[in-house]
């Protein structure tokens, strides 16, 4: 029964995020509201804290600076226990890791994350890969995204996606993209701690390009 529930909410989710990265550009208008679906904030009697931003950031933080384009693909690895000393907010999700692992003791499940941090505006960005035979598609795995703009992580967005991932900063605003098999970009806007869906574009006029 552990295992059936694992797989059919790793379905549900799978489906949502598929329409929200996938939908063709006609469909661009309806995107805020499927993306208010597939990212829902935290409710407050599950909401997770952790240390305050300057006590996580580490030596290996990337610091995003106006003007320039990171390139994100989640590489570091470490051991379960050491990543949830780290990011005491990824219980559950390493819950379910471990959980996995006891089925495909073989091939197990592994958690990559990349830290990024926007100093200027106190925000720090944990991407959170996980990939494994229960967490990965053809061509896409689990990706969480966690921001913490001083009052603890939250979950901003669960999807399937392919990395990398390009994080811009424009204005005073970040910008993470998703690239589709097609070569479109989903741009999503770091908004009060979240991430909303700003548009969908083949071929953008700021920001990176889909190669």
């Amino acid at each position: 029964m552990f295992q059936k529930h694992l797989r059919k909410e790793f379905a549900r989710a799978f489906s949502k995020a598929t329409l929200v990265l996938m939908l063709p550009l006609t469909l661009a208008t309806a995107m805020p509201a499927a993306a208010q679906e597939a990212s829902p904030a935290v409710a407050p009697e599950t909401s997770i804290t952790a240390a305050p931003a300057a006590e996580t950031a580490a030596q290996d933080t990337v610091f995003i600076k106006e003007g320039e384009t990171t390139t994100v693909a989640p590489e570091t690895k470490t051991a379960l226990d050491t990543l949830e000393a780290r990011y005491p907010f990824l219980k559950e999700i390493l819950t379910d890791v471990r959980g996995y692992n006891e089925e495909f003791k073989d091939n197990p499940t592994q958690v990559l994350t990349s830290h990024l941090r926007d100093a200027e505006n106190n925000i720090d960005i944990v991407f959170v890969s996980v990939e494994g035979p229960l967490t990965c598609g053809a061509n896409s795995c689990q990706l969480n995204i966690f921001t913490n703009s001083g009052e603890g992580y939250k979950q901003a967005l669960a999807v399937p996606a392919q990395s990398p991932f390009f994080v811009t900063k424009e204005n005073k605003e970040v910008s993470i993209f998703f690239c589709s098999l097609e070569g479109e970009r989903s741009q999503w806007v770091v908004s009060k701690g979240l991430l909303e869906h700003k548009s969908n574009v083949v071929s953008p006029q700021m920001g990176p390009a889909c190669r």
